[in-house]
């Protein structure tokens, strides 16, 4: 089976590295294709890479998830967003899924 090819954007180096390291170190069947630290350089990385997923956080510096992703799903439509945030108040993290993940079998 093809490994699912995935970006992770996040202003957060820290999070975005251990985040990089945990689904490389246990994931067998996803590889991460690249890392943005804003909603520009996400772009830049669906553009050159066609991810299947980009695990995106909401709120970055340049250009914001939100908004990042309005865009790719106008031009990348086959690459699926879950986006990241921290809750306000500094609670959990939490994941929201913007369009149900289906990876293409072949």
């Amino acid at each position: 089976m093809d490994k699912i090819h995935i970006v992770l954007a996040d202003d957060q180096v820290l999070f975005l590295e251990s985040l990089k390291t945990v689904i490389e170190a246990r994931a067998r069947d996803i590889k991460v294709v690249g890392i943005a630290h804003d909603g520009k350089e996400a772009l830049k990385c669906v553009e050159k890479e066609r991810p299947d997923i980009i695990l995106m956080d909401v709120r970055m510096p340049n250009m914001d998830g939100v908004e990042a992703t309005r865009i790719i799903h106008e031009r990348f439509p086959e690459t699926q967003v879950i986006m990241m945030t921290s809750s306000f108040a500094g609670e959990q993290t939490g994941l929201l899924t913007i369009r149900p993940i289906k990876k293409r079998l072949q």
